[in-house]
């Protein structure tokens, strides 16, 4: 729309625009089923001035969220009077008056506003108060999910006190948490300025956490597309994968050892199904556009599972401490900003160091991947050497294949892709005994004349020598699993052939092959 005249710096203009929607039945996110509404994008949208002067106007991508400025809202919705509604921001005002019901919300400092309406909903109320801060939850849930809905109003209690206390505290007064019903499928796990919903099974929790990980998982939209206002049809990864990150940390926190699943003895994290990522259909760089990705099926594997397995590798090998420190930066300095992919990356380098920083740039810019696997295993009795030597009174003669005491022990282990994190590589004897190392792939050259900067280069494989008195007989790359971003993990142990050495990598052979059931399984 052309204007009459530029508007100068400070000075302000008033549009008044005249719409009309209809809801489609439940699609991408919004419409109707029955009686149920959702509204989610529904009205026109003032595209962001960029600093360089561009707008950034594009359409919409079905694998993409939306991307505007903050601003101020202000949103009187009428509808009838038996319908309940739910909407971001505070409730002003309501009344109701020739069979209509009319609520006002208000809302500041957000770049985007969605509501629901339904006459079957039930309601739990909850709050949050710490630190200052005091949020009053409301959840709409349908008929007969009173268990689920309780699951989810306390693991949004918990997920405001984990994410607050990483990110930064949780700004406004309100959340609303919308589950809606079977066959409004589609409407559900978004993510709005404080409104969410959920999704998942009416059942009473059997061990599978799937309402409260969906749940954590749109509350941390809250931080993650919300206060953080990342592009996230140009960075996907900087809401999405970010908030995969931020849910293993939170989950991990409220159900310890078995984040995703808890049945009995079976105890599954939300890092085994983010490995998923690890065999993606193409090899394609995690930062990168949403539509530049060659499916969905790719998008999903790289921004979500790989985004958080690098950055949990990242966090395990150079100090959870350091990397939550930098994450905590970052999300803080950047809240109510529109940040960049470099203003990551150069906050983690500044808290993790130059080595670490330039890994989670490698792991997060390239389509390279990461495997560390044990090539072989030697481990031989010592022997004295043959031949004629000076001695204390003269020269003697030693006989060839003499046994001496201990044994000369190595191992290769090598890694392919070009991402550089220190790992433990834990070394098994057939006594019992282990001993460990932490390894990274560079070593002085060989060739000494070149500049003082260049004296560590990186490698694709290294020997570890493990002389000593009992023989080697198993080696594990990665024992504790802190790198989940490593591709293949039935190659990081090796046993030696009838010494013992299988029944010194049983549970890593076990753990390994549980993590490809796990792959395979869903989309």
């Amino acid at each position: 729309m052309p204007l009459p005249h530029p508007i100068k710096p400070g000075e302000s203009v008033e549009f008044a625009v005249e719409f009309h929607d209809a809801l489609p039945e439940v699609s991408e996110r919004t419409g109707y089923h029955g009686s149920f509404h959702f509204a989610g994008q529904w009205f026109p949208k003032f595209a962001k001035l960029e600093e360089n002067g561009a707008w950034a106007s594009f359409p919409f991508h079905h694998v993409a969220e939306f991307y505007a400025d903050y601003g101020q809202y202000d949103v009187t919705i009428d509808v009838p009077e038996r319908f309940v509604v739910g909407a971001s921001g505070a409730l002003a005002s309501s009344k109701v008056e020739g069979g209509r019901r009319v609520v006002r919300h208000t809302l500041d400092d957000v770049h985007d506003f969605a509501w629901t309406a339904w006459d079957k909903f039930s309601e739990k109320t909850g709050s949050f108060v710490e630190g200052g801060a005091h949020v009053a939850i409301r959840l709409l849930y349908p008929p007969g999910y009173d268990e689920p809905a309780q699951r989810s109003l306390e693991s949004a209690i918990h997920g405001l006190r984990d994410k607050g206390a990483r990110f930064g505290a949780y700004p406004y007064s309100v959340l609303t948490i919308v589950h809606p019903p079977s066959g409004a499928d589609e409407a559900g796990g978004m993510e709005y300025p404080t409104l969410i919903t959920t999704g998942g099974s009416g059942l009473p929790n059997h061990g599978l956490h799937e309402v409260e990980g969906v749940t954590v998982h749109e509350l941390g939209h809250q931080w993650f597309y919300g206060l953080v206002g990342t592009h996230e049809v140009e960075w996907p990864a900087g809401d999405e994968g970010l908030n995969s990150l931020a849910d293993e940390l939170a989950l991990g926190t409220l159900f310890p050892g078995g984040s995703a699943v808890s049945l009995g003895p079976l105890q599954i994290g939300e890092d085994l199904f983010h490995r998923r990522g690890a065999n993606p259909p193409f090899e394609e760089p995690i930062f990168q556009p949403a539509w530049a990705f060659a499916s969905g099926r790719s998008y999903g594997a790289r921004i979500y599972g790989a985004t958080a397995m690098a950055m949990v590798s990242v966090r395990n090998a150079c100090g959870a401490e350091a990397f939550d420190t930098a994450l905590g930066v970052y999300t803080r300095a950047q809240r109510f900003r529109h940040p960049k992919p470099s203003d990551l990356l150069d906050t983690l380098s500044t808290h993790l160091g130059t080595s670490c920083g330039e890994a989670a740039r490698l792991a997060l810019t390239t389509p390279t991947t990461l495997d560390y696997y044990v090539e072989q295993l030697q481990s031989e009795r010592r022997t004295a050497p043959a031949g004629w030597f000076d001695g204390p009174s003269g020269r003697v003669k030693l006989e060839s294949g003499k046994l001496e005491a201990g044994y000369r022990s190595s191992v290769w282990i090598g890694r392919r892709g070009v991402v550089d994190l220190p790992v433990d590589v834990e070394l098994r004897f057939a006594d019992g005994s282990r001993s460990r190392r932490v390894v990274r792939f560079v070593r002085a050259p060989a060739i000494v004349d070149i500049p003082p900067v260049d004296l560590e280069k990186p490698v694709s494989w290294l020997r570890i020598d493990a002389d000593g008195p009992t023989e080697l007989v198993g080696a594990v790359i990665d024992p504790d699993y802190k790198i989940p971003l490593d591709k293949n993990r039935l190659n990081n142990w090796y046993s030696a052939p009838g010494k013992g050495g299988g029944a010194a990598v049983s549970r890593e052979r076990a753990i390994a092959w549980l993590g490809v059931l796990v792959r395979g399984l869903g989309p």
